[in-house]
C-alpha cells in the first residue's frame, strides 16, 4: 500500500523501465523562407512537399466588363498561359518518300539516261509481276469464297433436312459471286498469257481496255460492291445463330491454301481487288508519260481504261 500522506495516483517517473509508452518527440518548427536560406545568405528555397492541383476552367467576362474589380480578380487568376500545340511543326514533320510515279516524272523532267530508263522499265516490270501474283492469290479466295461457303450453303438451303440458312438469305449474304468468280477467271487468264508472252509492259494498256470496256468483264463487280453493305449485315445477323456459326468456323480451318481468313473477309476480297487495278493503272499512265516511247495511242488506252 501507499504510505499515508501520499497519493496513489501520483504519476511515476518518466525515466528508466516503467516508461514503456514515451511520448513522441515534438514535432520541428514551421520553416519559413528567411529559414530557408543557407548561412552563406544563398536564397535558394527548399521544395515544398504540399502537392498543389491544376483546374481547368472556362470564364466568360462580359466585353462591358472591364472596371478595376474585375482587373483585380483576373491579376489573382495567375498568370495566363499559352494555348497548347499538339502539332509539331512543319520542319519537325517527316518528308514523305516520292512515290514510283513522282519518281518517273522527276527523271523525266531531268532527262532520261540510258542507265536511269533501264531502272524504270524494271521497275515498271517488277509492277506487272505484282499485278499478276496478287491476280493468282485474288483469284484463289473467290473460289474458295463460291466453293467452299457459297455453293454448299445454297445445296443445304434446298432442303428442310440440310438447311442451315434460307435460300433468300445465300442470295443476300453472296450476292452475284457466281458471276464476279468468272469475271476474275477470264482477267486472270489473259495476264498470265500476257505475263508469259514478255511484253506485259506494251500491252497491259490493250488487256485492260478489252476487258473493262470490250467484253464488260468487270460489269459484275459494280453489283457486287453495291450489295457489300447488305451482305455485311447479313453476315452479323446469321453469325448469331449457332448452326450457321459452327459452319462458318469449321470451314474455315478446313480450308488451305489461302491463309487464315474467314468469310467475312472473303466477301470483301472483291471490293478491295478494285483499288489494286486503279493503282496500277495510274503509275502505268505516268510510266508512258514519262518514257514517252509507246506512242500517244498506247497511252490513251491506258488513260482511258478505267483502271
Amino acid at each position: 500500500m501507499a504510505p499515508i500522506g501520499t497519493s496513489p495516483f501520483r504519476p511515476r517517473s518518466r525515466s528508466g523501465h516503467a516508461n514503456r509508452s514515451p511520448s513522441p518527440p515534438p514535432l520541428p518548427p514551421k520553416s519559413n523562407n528567411a529559414d530557408a536560406a543557407s548561412s552563406t545568405g544563398s536564397a535558394t528555397m527548399i521544395p515544398s512537399r504540399s502537392s498543389r492541383r491544376a483546374f481547368l476552367c472556362d470564364l466568360i467576362i462580359d466585353s462591358n466588363a472591364t472596371g478595376q474589380h474585375t482587373n483585380a480578380m483576373l491579376s489573382q487568376l495567375g498568370q495566363p498561359l499559352e494555348r497548347p500545340n499538339c502539332l509539331p511543326r512543319a520542319a519537325e514533320l517527316p518528308q514523305p518518300q516520292n512515290s514510283y510515279a513522282d519518281d518517273i516524272m522527276a527523271m523525266s523532267a531531268a532527262g532520261w539516261t540510258a542507265s536511269k530508263q533501264e531502272e524504270m522499265d524494271r521497275r515498271l516490270q517488277s509492277l506487272m509481276e505484282e499485278l499478276v501474283r496478287t491476280e493468282n492469290s485474288y483469284v484463289s479466295r473467290v473460289l474458295a469464297l463460291q466453293k467452299n461457303y457459297s455453293k454448299p450453303l445454297m445445296n443445304f438451303s434446298r432442303d428442310s433436312q440440310t438447311r442451315i440458312i434460307k435460300t433468300y438469305e445465300v442470295r443476300r449474304l453472296f450476292s452475284n459471286v457466281d458471276a464476279v468468280v468468272p469475271a476474275a477467271l477470264a482477267f486472270q487468264e489473259d495476264l498470265q498469257k500476257m505475263w508469259a508472252g514478255g511484253r506485259a509492259a506494251e500491252i497491259i494498256g490493250d488487256l485492260c481496255l478489252d476487258h473493262l470496256k470490250t467484253r464488260k468483264t468487270m460489269d459484275p463487280y459494280r453489283t457486287y460492291i453495291s450489295n457489300q453493305d447488305e451482305a455485311q449485315k447479313a453476315f452479323q445477323e446469321l453469325y448469331k445463330k449457332d448452326e450457321f456459326r459452327n459452319y462458318v468456323d469449321r470451314t474455315k480451318y478446313h480450308t488451305t491454301g489461302i491463309g487464315n481468313i474467314g468469310l467475312r473477309e472473303l466477301l470483301m476480297e472483291p471490293v478491295q481487288r478494285i483499288p489494286r487495278y486503279t493503282l496500277h493503272g495510274e503509275v502505268h499512265v505516268a510510266h508512258v508519260d514519262a518514257a514517252g516511247k509507246a506512242g500517244r495511242g498506247h497511252r490513251d488506252r491506258v488513260t482511258d481504261s478505267p483502271m
